[in-house]
């Protein structure tokens, strides 16, 4: 009987350290959870091309130096969402998301030559059909995307980017350069 009171005497002095440490582990899990909970839109601009041309469509990205990378790759935004390759193909009627900033009111022409000194553009399977698009150059026709801006497609949307607990809105400003015979054929 003494032995039964004495654990039981020890067993009440461990659970009240006890006691706050899971109290405490409650709340910070509520806090947690109630931080991930609110629902605050966020902005974003995409810059993508997209391939109207008949063929496969291989691009070359030559970024500026606040944005090259070791290996052949790039950031694919501000936010370290990744990297991608600065030799790629688009396939036909397929488009390639190049890069995508947190603001909202980027112009595509400056986001782009911020990112890139210049592109080539190289038809798969025709090489001699070969395009480069430098800050450097005038806009030759049908437009340079990296200094003109009437050449890129503006489509406003919102989506939901996951986060720990939910989804977030996200407001989408997406900017889009078409690929297709008028960029390979004067």
């Amino acid at each position: 009987m003494r032995g039964t009171w004495h654990h039981g005497n020890c067993m009440n002095q461990r659970s009240k350290p006890m006691k706050t440490l899971r109290n405490a582990f409650v709340a910070w899990i509520l806090l947690l959870t109630l931080a991930g909970c609110r629902e605050e839109m966020d902005y974003q601009t995409h810059l993508v091309f997209a391939n109207s041309y008949a063929d496969t469509i291989e691009v070359r990205f030559y970024p500026t130096d606040a944005y090259k990378s070791q290996g052949g790759f790039y950031p694919m935004s501000e936010m370290g969402s990744g990297y991608l390759p600065c030799e790629t193909e688009i396939n036909v009627d397929e488009f390639l998301r190049v890069f995508y900033s947190k603001y909202y009111d980027e112009v595509p022409s400056i986001l782009l030559s911020r990112v890139f000194d210049s592109i080539s553009f190289s038809v798969l399977k025709d090489p001699t059909k070969r395009i480069v698009f430098s800050k450097e150059q005038p806009d030759p026709s049908p437009g340079n995307p990296l200094i003109s801006n009437d050449i890129w497609a503006l489509e406003s949307y919102e989506d939901a980017m996951p986060t720990m607990f939910h989804l977030n809105p996200v407001q989408i400003n997406r900017y889009t350069f078409t690929l297709d015979s008028s960029v390979f054929e004067p």
